[in-house]
């Protein structure tokens, strides 16, 4: 089964995420990746495990081309599109290079401050799903100002955010998209705004998957509250009995969003 998560117009008036708004990063406590061009982190081992469609994990990866593998060979994102063959999420899997500008931090949060953001984020998406969920875990990966280039060659910096949160039993993934932090060029848009880049979540072995579009739009839209900010139940019973990622009840009461299409 495949399904393709098409971005359509929002409707109202709603605040745009910054850099201010991310989670935690970029302190002493954080791991950063190897700096250079499709570097991988080594095995992370998870002190609370994720769980991804239906399978539960104790550890991943993350890579400076923009997703999270729980899978241990990296994917070659200049040759392939959904679906992959790996397990993975993916705010923004595009080439990107951290060799001259920019840095990719990881942790595994545990404390109180940042767990309760991570449930007041969850309950607000899932206000009567998640009434009782209770973080125990924030999983947050950054990627902070790292460089792409556009098809026409103009050199760009990225930022944005991916959070893996749970409480062992259901996980959820929120990505952050910065208003002013996305495709910038010494501070301005570049001339061709146009960059070969996917979004989405692909399960692994039997090719179901969810994909965000058009990529270079997510920063402007959102299905929750502020554009540039996403959240997703990827994991927990009631992936695992619908087969399918689970969406915010503000997405399926008002239909405002986003437009699922299965094929």
């Amino acid at each position: 089964m495949f399904v393709r998560f098409v971005l359509l117009i929002v409707c109202g008036v709603a605040g745009a995420i910054t850099v201010e708004d991310f989670y935690p990063f970029g302190g002493a406590d954080n791991q950063v990746i190897r700096h250079g061009d499709a570097e991988s982190s080594k095995k992370i081992n998870l002190v609370v495990p994720a769980k991804f469609y239906d399978t539960e994990y104790n550890f991943l990866w993350v890579n400076t081309d923009g997703f999270v593998s729980f899978e241990s060979d990296p994917v070659d994102v200049g040759s392939k599109d959904f679906p992959f063959k790996e397990a993975l999420l993916a705010p923004y899997m595009s080439d990107l290079d951290t060799s001259n500008s920019g840095s990719v931090y990881f942790k595994e949060h545990m404390t109180d401050d940042v767990l309760t953001r991570a449930t007041d984020d969850v309950r607000r998406a899932f206000p009567a799903n998640a009434t009782n969920f209770v973080a125990e875990s924030a999983f947050v990966a950054t990627w902070h100002k790292v460089e792409g280039q556009s098809l026409e060659g103009d050199v760009a910096t990225f930022t944005f955010q991916a959070v893996l949160v749970s409480d062992g039993e259901d996980t959820f993934a929120v990505f952050l998209y910065p208003h002013k932090g996305m495709a910038v060029s010494a501070g301005k848009r570049p001339k061709s705004t146009v960059f070969s880049a996917r979004a989405g979540f692909n399960q692994g072995y039997d090719d179901r998957y969810l994909e965000m579009y058009p990529v270079d739009s997510l920063v402007d839209f959102r299905n929750t509250w502020n554009n540039g900010e996403w959240i997703f139940q990827v994991g927990g019973e009631g992936v695992r009995r619908s087969r399918d990622l689970i969406v915010p009840e503000l997405v399926r009461t008002t239909r405002q969003a986003v437009s699922i299409i299965n094929t």
